[in-house]
Order: C-alpha cells, then structure tokens, then sequence
C-alpha cells in the first residue's frame, strides 16, 4: 500500500487558506473610500467615459462595506449626467453617493456635488471629500436601517 501524502491529498491542501501580505489589505474605511474616490476619479477625466458635453454611461466605483456597525452591503460612488428636463443638461454632471441594504434590493443615495465634468473632477481632488464621505456612510446605513 502506497504511503498517503499527510499534506495533499487529491491535489488539496490541508493546511488553512494561504496567507496574504498584510501590508497589501486594505482595513480601514477611509482607506477604501480614498481607494474608491482615486479609481473613480482617474476614470472621470477619460474624455471617452465621461465627456465634456453629450451623453454617457453612469461610470460607478464600488467597494464592500467592512463595518459591522452599519446596515450596508455595499457603498459606490456615481458620475451620471443631468436628467434632459435640467437646462443645459448636455454639459451637466453629477456625484452621487450611494449605499445598499443587506440582501434586499433596496438603496440610497445622496447627491454630493452638480455641474461641469471639471467641477466634478475638482470636487473629487477636494481632500476633505473623504471626511464628508465617511460622514455620509453612517447616515446613509442609519437611514437604510430605518427602512
């Protein structure tokens, strides 16, 4: 009889999952919403994905939620443009920040900032954004856990 692999048998591992490089996980909220507001931002200035003037696709950045405090599964942050009934819709942007519930369809969303594609990209290097995001992270779980 064949001696049996102690550490593999079929080719799996026995010995836990492999470690990562703390150095690499990302632990904090402000870290993730920095990491989200630098992503978001590097794809706004994209003349193809959010343009100066005409129509675009909503461009998103996500990132799941690790606080166990709040009631959210997930927060992203949101470039759209204007509804067509706003006057001069076809240069106006938005930044919205959003949140949803735990295993429910349900979500909320705050506007933060309207205007140009630059207004919206100065809004995103504005450093006391993160602070105000992290703010809005606990109102939008205290008012999705309220629903």
């Amino acid at each position: 009889m064949d001696k049996i692999n102690q550490n593999r048998i079929n080719n799996m591992s026995f010995n836990g999952t492999p470690k990562v490089n703390e150095a690499n996980v990302v632990t904090t909220m402000e870290e993730l919403i920095k990491t989200m507001v630098k992503n978001i931002r590097s794809l706004a200035e994209n003349n193809n994905r959010v343009p100066e003037y005409g129509d675009f696709s909503i461009l998103e950045e996500r990132f799941k939620n690790i606080n166990k405090d709040f009631c959210v599964d997930e927060f992203w942050l949101e470039i759209m443009q204007a509804p067509k009934g706003v006057e001069n819709y076809q240069k106006k942007r938005g930044l919205k920040y959003c949140a949803s519930k735990p295993h429910s369809d349900t979500a909320m969303e705050i506007m933060i900032a309207s205007g140009t594609k630059q207004h919206i990209l100065e809004q995103l290097d504005n450093p006391a954004l993160v602070e105000e995001l992290k703010e809005l992270s606990k109102k939008l779980s205290d008012s999705l856990r309220d629903l």
